[in-house]
C-alpha cells in the first residue's frame, strides 16, 4: 500500500537524507549567550534541534556540536514548533561542509 500523500510531500522537501541521533549540543548567539540543546537528527544540509523556549532563539545562531566548540555549524531557523527548531546549515568558507 502506498504511503500517505502527506508523508511523500514532507520527504520531497528534504534535500539530503537525515540520520537519526541524539547528542547534547549548544546554541550560541551574541557574545556570551549560550543555551543547551539536543540534536535529534542531522543531514549535510540541516538538523532538528530540541531546546527549551525555541521562540527565544534568534533566526541565526552557531550550533556547537561538542563541548570544545568544534565541529560547529552556522544555522538559520526554517521552522519552529513546541520545543523544536528546524535549521538549515549556512555555507561558511572557514567551516567544513560535512557533519
Amino acid at each position: 500500500m502506498p504511503e500517505p500523500a502527506a508523508s511523500t510531500v514532507r520527504n520531497e522537501k528534504r534535500r539530503a537524507k537525515r540520520r537519526q541521533l541524539f547528542i547534547a549540543a549548544t546554541i550560541a548567539f551574541e557574545p556570551n549567550h549560550v543555551r543547551p540543546c539536543s540534536v535529534h537528527d542531522v543531514s549535510e544540509t540541516g538538523a532538528r534541534i530540541e531546546t527549551p523556549r525555541p521562540e527565544s532563539v534568534p533566526n541565526r545562531f552557531t550550533l556547537l556540536l561538542t563541548p570544545h566548540g568544534f565541529p560547529r555549524r552556522e544555522c538559520r531557523v526554517v521552522w519552529r514548533r513546541e520545543g523544536l527548531l528546524g535549521v538549515t546549515f549556512e555555507k561558511h568558507p572557514m567551516l567544513p561542509d560535512r557533519v
